[in-house]
């Protein structure tokens, strides 16, 4: 069984971590919802109709799961041993204090990653109400925003380069869709 680090993390266990982990996550959150959108309808019925759907599906719920750790990097206030959250990249206390409070929408779409994608719950939606949409651009644009007030507070010695040039592309070029994630070549 493998040994895991466990708090406090050094600066250069963050700085490696972020580079792997973190840009992985921060990725593959705004890759999932430009490749969900990019997605044709086929003809309801059809074989290749069946196929994506269920590729539409496994985007969702692979968005929905880069959703919830992204949030809970963001918002865990009480992190396990093996947890790494943004506060361990700032000075104590100065992501707490900095970080904007979490948005109705971004609250909502961790509950739903929760209750409808990662258990099997009564709150999972049956059939197609207004509801049950996922809104990418307001979430991909609300966690790009807390990303990037992450970013410029984090300590340099912690955060790797790469996540900053990563949250820094796809903020200074207006999104995912700008930035080269424009989908699938």
């Amino acid at each position: 069984m493998a040994t895991h680090i466990k708090r406090p993390f050094t600066d250069n266990y963050l700085s490696e971590y972020s580079r792997v982990h973190l840009n992985y996550e921060v990725e593959m959150f705004f890759a999932t919802a430009v490749l969900y959108s990019a997605q044709p309808d086929a003809a309801k019925g059809t074989p290749a109709a069946v196929w994506r759907r269920l590729a539409r599906n496994a985007l969702l719920e692979s968005f929905a799961v880069h959703t919830r750790n992204l949030v809970a990097f963001l918002y865990e206030g009480s992190p396990k041993d093996v947890d790494v959250v943004a506060a361990d990249f700032c000075l104590p206390g100065g992501w707490k204090a900095i970080r904007p409070r979490k948005s109705q929408s971004v609250r909502v779409a961790d509950d739903r990653a929760s209750k409808e994608i990662a258990h099997l719950t009564t709150a999972r939606m049956a059939g197609n109400p207004p509801e049950k949409d996922w809104h990418f651009d307001r979430l991909t644009r609300e966690i790009l925003r807390l990303l990037k007030i992450f970013a410029d507070n984090a300590l340099t010695t912690r955060l790797s380069p790469k996540v900053k040039a990563t949250i820094l592309a796809l903020s200074v070029k207006g999104g995912p869709r700008n930035s080269g994630m424009a989908g699938p070549p």
